[in-house]
């Protein structure tokens, strides 16, 4: 099946759903909690997100601008990473690791775009 745009993956859904967290180096970003860099490890266990914890400490100025904003799931994301607009189930499952507090209007988005 697909969701959005692209095919269903059960692994990112178990993600999405779950909210996994892993242990690991500690947290070097005093801007990002601990929960959430947390949950950055976990996703960099995903296909796709081998990268996500390292561009993240390496443009650190720039995702924490993002992680500030109002509405981030409405913002592009720093690096190659702004190309998750166009595959928007996997944008939110970096909204939910770094702001799961803007879940609730991310998947409403999803689900009015897709």
């Amino acid at each position: 099946g697909t969701i959005g745009n692209d095919d269903w993956n059960e692994t990112q859904f178990q993600f999405l759903i779950r909210a996994p967290m892993r242990s690991s180096d500690p947290n070097p970003l005093t801007w990002l909690p601990q929960n959430a860099w947390a949950s950055t490890a976990a996703l960099a266990e995903l296909e796709d997100f081998g990268k996500f914890t390292s561009d993240l400490v390496e443009a650190a100025p720039r995702f924490r601008e993002w992680f500030n904003a109002i509405a981030p799931e409405d913002e592009k994301l720093p690096l190659d990473w702004a190309g998750l607009d166009r595959h928007p189930f996997q944008k939110m499952l970096v909204v939910r690791c770094l702001r799961p507090d803007r879940m609730a209007s991310a998947l409403t988005n999803f689900i009015r775009n897709t």
